[in-house]
């Protein structure tokens, strides 16, 4: 499986991935000092 892919084609993906994940904690986060301070 990993062979189908090259290093360079993996870190893409996962710095996509981590970023993505990253996004929405961010948004999670936001959201929850806005309601603390409500």
């Amino acid at each position: 499986m990993l062979s189908l892919y090259t290093s360079d084609d993996l870190n893409k993906m996962n710095t996509m991935y981590f970023t993505s994940i990253e996004q929405v904690l961010i948004v999670i986060i936001d959201a929850w000092g806005l309601a603390q301070r409500g």
